[in-house]
Formats: structure tokens, C-alpha cells, sequence
């Protein structure tokens, strides 16, 4: 009897002690799994922080990029200050009229008896679009490889802007380009000056000078009937008995009535010292 209550005694404390046992392993096996998790919580903080990183890292490069291309593309911006002058010009408008004035006004530009300047200034590209003016007007050459505007000229700037490979346009029209014309030679030389008003001028800049570029404006009625141009004849014409070859096809003033002749032209011009 003492015997059989000892053998349950052992049998007893065996079986408390094999579940004291099975209860410390799962312990140590749920601390474990605990801190395995938060080791792995730390791993993924840490890839996260990783990744953070690497996403500022790339918001940052990003950004500089960007930075540094928006900067270098204001390329053609370099050349956003400087002077120009016209050495090649070929009028398509006023129809008909066009030949004969290029056969004036080309000759005398590529020979340098007119001078039209074309300057841009004030270039600036601190938000948005580049921006920059745009003055066209007669010039006169200095006799020492410099040039200044005629007198009067000049004077007005118009609003532009400019992209990063050089490629500008006014975004206002002046209000007039005065061009210098010589018709005849030596004595016989007579000087006119043809007012072209509501001008537009754009083309591409570089270090050489001015491509591509383009002169849009109108020759009204009005300023035609006042330049007598010397064909002979007594009185001699005027400038509007040419043009009216051409329909008048433009408004100046913006009142809805046609008074004078759109005159388009391409243009081309080199890098000058405006004093």
C-alpha cells in the first residue's frame, strides 16, 4: 500500500515536472518567436529607413536634375544679351510689290547702306518661361567695327521670351521700325525712311548671330501716301501707287478696317558691338 502511493507520488511529480518543462520550452519558444519578430520589425524598419533613403535620395536627385537642366537649358539664353544686326533679308508680303522692294532693300542690307539692329536684353529666367526684349530699329555704323541706333531710334522694347536652344519671339508688337532706305548713289542718293509698324520678330540666337529669323509688321496706307519714292516723273510717286498693286490686307489701329499691306520677311543677322 506504501508502495503504491509512493510509485503514484513519483508517477505525479514526474508528469509536473515534464509539464513544467514543456511549459518553459514553449515559453522560450514564444520569446524567441517575440524576439524574432521584433528582430524582424527592426529588419523592416531598417529596409524602410533604407528605402526612405533611397526615395529622398532619389527626390533629391531628382530635383538637382532638374535644377541643373532647367539651368543648362537656358542655353541659348547665353547669347539672350547682346546686339544684331540684319546682313540678309527677303520679303514674301505685300504680294507683288515684295520683288521690287527686295530688289531695293536686299541689296542695301547685305551691303550695309541699311542698317537694321535687332537687341536683346534683359534676360531673366527665374520663373517660368525665359524671358527677355526685343528692340528692332535703324542703326548707323561707327566707321570703327561698332554700331549705335540712328538718332531717335531705338527706343522701345518689347517683351519676349526665349527657350533653352536659343529660340526667341517678341510676345508684343512694337510699335514701329523706322527702315532706313537709300534709293540711287553718290549725289543722287536719296535717303527715305519707310515706318513699319506693329512689328513681331523672332528667330534663333546663337553665338555667331540671329537664323531663321522672322519680321511680320504692316505698312499703312497713310505712311505709304507720304514717301515719294525717285522713279522719275513730276511729282514723283508716292509709295502707296506700288503697293496698291497688292490688296490691302491689314489693320493697324485695330478699328476692324483694312488700312495698310502685311509685310512678312525672313532675316538673317550677325553678332555686333552696339555702343
Amino acid at each position: 500500500m506504501h508502495a503504491s502511493r509512493l510509485t503514484r507520488l513519483l508517477l505525479i511529480t514526474t508528469l509536473t515536472a515534464g509539464l513544467a518543462l514543456v511549459a518553459v520550452a514553449c515559453g522560450d519558444d514564444e520569446t524567441s518567436s517575440g524576439n524574432n519578430g521584433i528582430a524582424a520589425n527592426n529588419g523592416n524598419n531598417g529596409n524602410n529607413g533604407n528605402n526612405g533613403n533611397n526615395g529622398n535620395n532619389g527626390t533629391n536627385n531628382g530635383t538637382n536634375n532638374g535644377t541643373n537642366n532647367g539651368t543648362n537649358n537656358g542655353g541659348g539664353a547665353e547669347h539672350a544679351d547682346g546686339a544684331y544686326r540684319l546682313n540678309s533679308m527677303s520679303m514674301t508680303k505685300p504680294e507683288g510689290p515684295a520683288a521690287l522692294l527686295n530688289g531695293i532693300v536686299g541689296p542695301a542690307i547685305q551691303s550695309g547702306s541699311i542698317i537694321i539692329i535687332v537687341e536683346l536684353t534683359d534676360y531673366s529666367a527665374t520663373s517660368g518661361d525665359a524671358t527677355l526684349m526685343v528692340t528692332g530699329d535703324a542703326g548707323v555704323d561707327n566707321g570703327d567695327g561698332t554700331y549705335s541706333w540712328a538718332e531717335g531710334a531705338g527706343t522701345t522694347a518689347v517683351s519676349g521670351s526665349i527657350d533653352g536652344s536659343g529660340n526667341f519671339a517678341s510676345d508684343t508688337p512694337a510699335d514701329v521700325l523706322n527702315f532706313p532706305i537709300t534709293v540711287g548713289v553718290g549725289a543722287d542718293a536719296i535717303e527715305l525712311s519707310l515706318p513699319v509698324r506693329k512689328i513681331d520678330l523672332s528667330g534663333a540666337v546663337s553665338a555667331s548671330g540671329i537664323a531663321g529669323g522672322s519680321l511680320i509688321g504692316i505698312i499703312t496706307v497713310e505712311d505709304a501716301m507720304a514717301i515719294e519714292v525717285p522713279l522719275g516723273g513730276n511729282p514723283p510717286p508716292t509709295l502707296d501707287t506700288i503697293l496698291n498693286t497688292a490688296n490691302i490686307d491689314a489693320d493697324a489701329d485695330g478699328d476692324g478696317t483694312l488700312d495698310g499691306w502685311a509685310l512678312e520677311a525672313s532675316f538673317t543677322a550677325e553678332t555686333i558691338t552696339l555702343q
